[in-house]
């Protein structure tokens, strides 16, 4: 209920912020500010809040994440902006977990095992996407700006993938026959749903914006996936897994 909530603020605040451009491009277009944007971003692919089946988090490795793109911004009304362009994002992480009554599907040695799993999974995702934001800013003097809206994605490149390891399965049911994985390949159960990742994404971003020098600059935002990275109709992972990235990075002012 509250992201729907703030969902629904952000878009009152660009309503009434793009009404004002029509009127405002007759005589800013000439003020559009172009910045190159590059930043690192740490943070993974999870669910809104530990269920109960994940009962700690063994290991976590943010790997390498970031994001490279071209920033468009206009001028609409005194202290606003509008801001939009193109960004070039990766997002990767490695993690392992301890599960506990968790419902998995793995192949081991070209079978398919299916049931109630006890023990660790490895999980390693990866995607590489095209990002369209739209954002409202506003000017906080002459240093600060603040900025928050929608964005769009298209997947370009996708992973999730991993093995269920030191644990052992109950095939089908709780009380179903124990099946033991281990650490090694051909051992442990393996899995991957690159298939099953969405190649159309949406989110929210918010973030600040702090001028350094007459080109030069600084920004931190935080991006929260609200579609989530699987297919509505993939139930193999029965929680929605949501990218939620911070980046930290540079600004050069081309024009």
């Amino acid at each position: 209920m509250m992201i729907k909530q703030l969902i629904i603020k952000i878009g009152l605040v660009l309503l009434v912020v793009s009404s004002c451009v029509p009127a405002a491009m007759a005589f800013s277009l000439d003020s559009v500010r172009v910045d190159a944007r590059a930043g690192y971003s740490l943070g993974g692919t999870t669910p809104l809040g530990f269920p109960a089946t994940i009962r700690r988090l063994n290991s976590f490795c943010p790997c390498l994440s970031g994001m490279l793109g071209v920033t468009a911004s206009l001028p609409v009304a005194p202290r606003w902006w509008v801001h939009t362009g193109l960004r070039l994002e990766r997002y990767a992480m490695n993690a392992d977990a301890r599960l506990k009554n968790y419902e998995i599907e793995v192949t081991r040695g070209g079978e398919t095992l299916e049931g109630i799993f006890l023990g660790d999974v490895r999980v390693k995702v990866c995607q590489t996407q095209l990002t369209l934001p739209v954002q409202a800013g506003l000017s906080l003097g002459t240093k600060w700006q603040l900025r928050a809206g929608p964005y769009v994605s298209i997947v370009m490149g996708r992973s999730f993938s991993g093995w269920a390891h030191d644990g052992y399965m109950r095939a089908d049911e709780p009380t179903g026959a124990r099946v033991e994985l281990g650490s090694e390949p051909g051992e442990r159960g393996d899995y991957e749903f690159d298939d099953r990742m969405r190649r159309f994404q949406w989110g929210l971003d918010v973030g600040a914006d702090y001028r350094l020098s007459e080109r030069w600059g600084a920004f931190a935002e935080l991006t929260y996936g609200v579609n989530g990275v699987f297919k509505s109709d993939f139930s193999t992972v029965p929680m929605r897994l949501h990218p939620l990235y911070a980046t930290l990075g540079v600004t050069y002012q081309l024009k």
